[in-house]
């Protein structure tokens, strides 16, 4: 029985010999093995008064990612020559932290002014 990932196609043959416009482009990528593990958290501290609303905090996220991930180009265009590439990233870490504030102040029934911003520092390694 054929194996549904074998391919069998009739290539054309252009003017140039074996060299013309192949439309094919056999490639396949992989994910070998994957694990994701990451935690969240934040702190907020809220003031509500009667004109003013207060927020302002500080977030932290950390991520411990490892995969195996794979690429293998059996036939590409023009010359057919295979290729194939084997990521392995044991151990890659993201920490992301900020601290952020925002401020809104009803002057008026209908109108209301915001002011914000946050301050964010992100680290990305492989360990």
């Amino acid at each position: 029985h054929a194996r549904p990932e074998n391919v069998t196609v009739n290539l054309p043959v252009g003017p140039a010999g074996d060299n013309g416009v192949w439309p094919i482009n056999d490639g396949t990528s992989l994910t070998l093995g994957s694990t994701y593990k990451s935690g969240v958290h934040e702190l907020q501290f809220k003031h509500h008064g009667d004109t003013l609303q207060l927020v302002s905090g500080l977030f932290w996220m950390h991520e411990k990612n490892a995969i195996d991930y794979a690429q293998e180009q059996l036939v590409t265009y023009p010359y057919g020559f295979p290729t194939s590439q084997y990521y392995h990233q044991p151990d890659r870490q993201i920490d992301a932290k900020a601290i952020f504030a925002q401020a809104d102040w009803n002057f008026a029934p209908t109108w209301t002014a915001t002011l914000g911003g946050r301050l964010s520092l992100e680290r990305k390694t492989d360990k």
